[in-house]
């Protein structure tokens, strides 16, 4: 009864490793994205922020950094 429990285990994890396939992901690129990345604190000095965009340049995708953008944040419980 023993082996059999550890035969059935074994192949069930034969079967669980021996039939997958691997799939190669599929993109949909897109140029004009804009990524916002930051993190605001009440701390003086700890916020920051950055920006970026999708392009594609040579025929490759890359993120360019958005320069000159405006940024500022609102404490929504004082308005400051």
């Amino acid at each position: 009864m023993r082996f059999l429990k550890g035969a059935i285990y074994f192949l069930l994890l034969l079967v669980c490793t021996c039939c997958t396939d691997p799939i190669a992901p599929e993109f949909e690129l897109k140029e004009g994205l804009v990524f916002v990345e930051g993190f605001v604190s009440t701390a003086s000095g700890a916020s920051f922020v950055t920006i970026n965009s999708s392009a594609i340049e040579f025929g490759q995708y890359v993120v360019q950094f958005v320069e000159e953008a405006m940024v500022s944040f609102e404490n929504v419980q004082s308005g400051r």
